[in-house]
């Protein structure tokens, strides 16, 4: 009897004939990878730290990133378990990082007193109200300086035009967001 183990040749020869019957829309060869993979794409899900409103989505991500991995899987370097995990976590840190920059339009260049409520009244508006008091809570803990390297450090901005901007070395923007950093952490945990 054989283990079910990715270093089995058999088990790897059985794998790649069911990912190529996927790619020729056999749907009860996607369904058996879908279903075994369901767990992979769950443990990516939950390494992540999102709000729950937003863990359907990366699911989806992840499930988008398992059917490019069955789709440009070639069986000759790694395991198929190997390849579809690198492509669902890769799929899910694309879309988190989509997320993030449609976010940071609400806190441009400049770091205001307050954050304006989205206009449309989404079903998660109580997670972003959460976090826009949790942000504005950690931005009113910084210094003025670190104030404004967080605002020029989340619009995009190169540390050498930070540095150019502000009238200081890039070690000194290097040590606020150095600082920063460390009090994003901090608060994490509060």
């Amino acid at each position: 009897m054989r283990k079910n183990n990715n270093s089995d040749p058999f088990v790897q020869s059985a794998e790649y004939e069911l990912i190529l019957a996927a790619r020729n829309n056999d749907d009860s060869a996607f369904e058996t990878l879908y279903k075994r993979y369901i767990p992979l794409v769950n443990g990516c899900v939950s390494s992540f730290q999102v709000p729950p409103s937003e863990r359907d989505d990366l699911f989806q991500e992840g499930m988008i990133g398992l059917l490019k991995a069955i789709r440009t899987y070639d069986n000759t370097s790694s395991a198929f378990q190997t390849y579809a995990s690198l492509c669902v976590k890769r799929s899910m840190i694309s879309a988190l990082r989509k997320y993030n920059r449609a976010n940071r339009l609400v806190y441009s260049a400049e770091v205001p007193d307050h954050i304006p409520a989205p206009l449309d009244a989404a079903a998660d508006d109580r997670y972003r109200d959460e976090d826009r008091q949790r942000m504005m809570s950690f931005v009113n803990e910084l210094s003025p300086f670190e104030k404004k390297t967080f605002s020029l450090y989340i619009s995009g901005m190169k540390y050498s035009a930070m540095a150019e901007k502000m009238g200081c070395s890039v070690k000194s923007v290097d040590n606020a967001i150095t600082r920063i950093k460390s009090k994003i952490k901090k608060f994490k945990t509060r």
